[in-house]
């Protein structure tokens, strides 16, 4: 029986970072990342398929045109039923960050400002489309995420009833502290879009709190850390982008919901050092043994 965990992402970089061995190098002795819908809305995911020309999809990353496609073909949910993980995590971050576009009747896509606005296909529309996102229309918004939530669910209880969900709650941060020690609010510096911190963190908290009431969830709390955001992150400054502790905890919290033993997932050097220290605590006790003959 295989000791590797079967893992299915319904997020970000957040969540899918940690099963990356730049992050966390020894993951894969326990972990499979199968499956993956990458900055997904899930009103757009759980919407009907929209036709396309992959030629208006088109971008200058492969990984950015693969991702977009998703967006198009709502592919997640047939992966999911074909690869079967046996943990599905989900993060907010793209209904909280992005929000979404409606282009037909029941078809909506994530209003991805940094891949959809770069398509022919969303410059040929983008003036025919409805908006929809949390901070400028909340009601309407949290209408349809909970349709789209109930939508899902049902989903996985038709298709994936052994399949537990994972809810990866984490707070969105803006001041960093650069490497010649300045601090910084990134909403500020005109590189990013200006968002409330505070107002995107109690979303997240309201979304977690609708599916645990209804649903049979397990939310794995990332908020309560020593984490900040750092000037080092392999993909650069970010609201979500952390220092290397988070990574790794992360890992350990998941191996608890999992039952794995905590210690398979320290790299060789640990595990030396863990032994050391027990043969230290061996010999001072033989040495108390000895000297009480």
């Amino acid at each position: 029986m295989s000791n590797i965990t079967k893992i299915g992402v319904l997020g970000s970089c957040v969540t899918r970072d940690n099963f990356n061995s730049t992050f966390n190098p020894n993951y894969k002795s326990q972990y499979d990342c199968i499956v993956h819908q990458n900055q997904a809305s899930l009103i757009s995911l759980m919407s009907e398929p929209i036709p396309y020309n992959p030629q208006d999809t088109t971008l200058s990353r492969p990984y950015d045109t693969w991702q977009i496609k998703t967006e198009f073909t709502k592919e997640f949910l047939t992966n999911l039923v074909d690869r079967k993980p046996e943990y599905l995590i989900l993060d907010f971050f793209g209904d909280v960050y992005y929000g979404c576009i409606q282009v037909g009747e029941n078809q909506y896509l994530t209003n991805n400002r940094n891949k959809l606005w770069k398509t022919d296909y969303y410059k040929a529309i983008k003036t025919q489309v409805k908006q929809f996102d949390l901070e400028s229309d909340k009601e309407s918004y949290m209408t349809l995420w909970r349709e789209s939530v109930d939508k899902l669910f049902v989903f996985l209880k038709q298709n994936l009833p052994n399949c537990k969900i994972v809810i990866n709650i984490n707070d969105f941060m803006d001041t960093l502290i650069t490497k010649d020690n300045q601090t910084i609010r990134l909403s500020q510096t005109g590189n990013y879009r200006a968002i409330d911190v505070e107002l995107i963190n109690n979303l997240v908290r309201e979304m977690e709190s609708y599916i645990s009431s209804k649903y049979e969830v397990i939310t794995l709390d990332m908020t309560k850390g020593d984490y900040r955001l750092v000037d080092n992150h392999p993909w650069g400054r970010f609201f979500l982008h952390f220092n290397k502790e988070f990574y790794y905890d992360f890992l350990k919290k998941l191996h608890v919901i999992t039952g794995k033993n905590e210690i398979s997932l320290n790299s060789n050097e640990s595990i030396i050092k863990e032994i050391n220290e027990i043969h230290k605590k061996l010999d001072r006790v033989l040495e108390l043994v000895n000297s009480n003959r």
